[in-house]
């Protein structure tokens, strides 16, 4: 059994810069003693945390409770650490520097359950079926006010560029300092949401993080652009989403207070800063993979792996005798290859229910089995550790973002496809379905 379930990180005292102490709370430890003597809980981290909600069952008095709270502190020290890891160079600070603003919980002064306490209300509010605990503390950590606020201070954004612009108004443009002509930047504005924004609503993702705009609706910006004024220069999706990025920017600085590192910059300056803010988003994946030419591997294992994963399914179908093998191969034509949603394709089909397209695709667990099928091949090769009861936490964020990428676009045959949707276009084109 993992001692984080009854060690604790805390920060000695607030004002305190020597970094995280960790200590063993006698409550978790012999809660977890009595539960493991009795042989009912499993020596995993994940199925012991699962166990341990029910039996908390939201009362955070309970002795169990201790248990979860202590496991919590280690991913929130996680979280931290990954947040300097992406940001701490340009802020100027360490991961000392930010556990003071999330690592809260048995203090002294603050023991006693709180619903304002970090640990608590990641657990009050965690849905095991919806997210992983890792991803699910990164995401409370780095919008916890104190953390927005520590990186705030240095400079550091917590908003994206296609956040800001998704929710923009002219009269924030008119407030900002923007090296784009303003009546230019309203027009770019009115067809961004015209097209961007209309999509996250209509794909009912209004409430997920703004991720950038794909190929496709770049280009759908700028041919609405080019038909709205005669002002507006011809331009291609590379320009135009450099020009999205400067608007964003001033916007952003508007909202920073003007100062900061995020300031309005010029044309050449904003060139150089995205091609070092693209090079720095890749470290993370040099750090999984070792190398950067292991991205090469990287993409061969998804496309090997998710074409095993549909083949198997397919088998499955064909056993059955009945339509299904045919229907499958066809779901999977409309949804990957023409961009179909669910609804779409059971009109196409002539079904009347969209659930019974939703159940011959079964996309969550095709999309899960091909992340572990992924993470076990990247595992076979050496290309991450195998030591999974040491790293399970560190693991189950690589796995979730092994699952991110499987929707990075790619250019296929001039035309933008998902690295997942290549591969099943490819298993598909072996098939003669395309």
């Amino acid at each position: 059994m993992s001692n984080k379930f009854w060690y604790t990180q805390v920060i000695p005292d607030f004002s305190s810069r020597t970094g995280v102490k960790e200590t063993e709370i006698d409550t978790a430890r012999n809660v977890i003693d009595a539960i493991s003597s009795n042989g009912k809980l499993e020596l995993d981290p994940k199925a012991t945390n699962l166990e341990l909600l029910n039996l908390v069952a939201g009362d955070f008095n309970k002795p169990e409770a201790h248990c979860l709270r202590c496991y919590v502190s280690h991913q929130i020290k996680l979280a931290c650490k990954r947040l300097t890891r992406k940001h701490g160079e340009m802020g100027g600070f360490s991961d000392k520097d930010i556990f003071s603003c999330a690592l809260e919980d048995f203090i002294e002064p603050r023991k006693n359950v709180s619903s304002k306490i970090l640990a608590i209300k990641i657990l009050s509010k965690f849905d095991p079926d919806k997210a992983q605990l890792s991803t699910y503390t990164d995401r409370i950590v780095f919008r916890c006010r104190e953390v927005q606020r520590f990186l705030k201070d240095r400079g550091i954004s917590p908003w994206t560029d296609w956040g800001l612009l998704n929710g923009a108004t002219n009269k924030s443009l008119e407030k900002s300092t923007l090296c784009v002509d303003l009546e230019e930047a309203k027009r770019l504005l009115t067809c961004f949401y015209e097209v961007y924004t209309k999509d996250r609503r209509r794909n009912g993702r209004s409430s997920k993080i703004c991720k950038p705009p794909t190929p496709e609706q770049l280009q759908e910006i700028c041919d609405r652009l080019s038909q709205v004024s005669s002002k507006s220069p011809s331009r291609t999706p590379e320009d135009l989403q450099l020009q999205l990025e400067l608007i964003a920017n001033g916007l952003r600085a508007h909202r920073m207070g003007g100062n900061g590192r995020n300031r309005a910059v010029s044309y050449e300056q904003a060139e150089f800063e995205i091609e070092r803010q693209e090079a720095s988003s890749s470290e993370d994946w040099d750090v999984l993979l070792g190398k950067t030419n292991d991205r090469d591997i990287l993409l061969r294992e998804i496309e090997q792996v998710t074409i095993i994963q549909v083949d198997r399914r397919y088998e499955y179908y064909r056993k059955r005798k009945d339509r299904k093998p045919s229907e499958y191969l066809e779901a999977l034509h409309l949804h990957f290859d023409r961009g179909m949603n669910q609804t779409e394709i059971a009109v196409e089909l002539g079904w009347r229910e969209q659930s019974k397209v939703s159940r011959l695709l079964n996309l969550k667990n095709l999309y899960t089995d091909v992340v572990d099928g992924v993470f076990n091949g990247l595992q076979s090769k050496n290309i991450i550790p195998s030591d999974s009861n040491r790293n399970h936490d560190e693991f189950e964020s690589i796995k979730e973002s092994i699952r991110e990428y499987l929707y990075e676009y790619i250019i296929v045959d001039d035309r933008p496809q998902t690295v997942i949707s290549q591969a099943i276009c490819k298993y598909l084109q072996s098939r003669g379905q395309r």
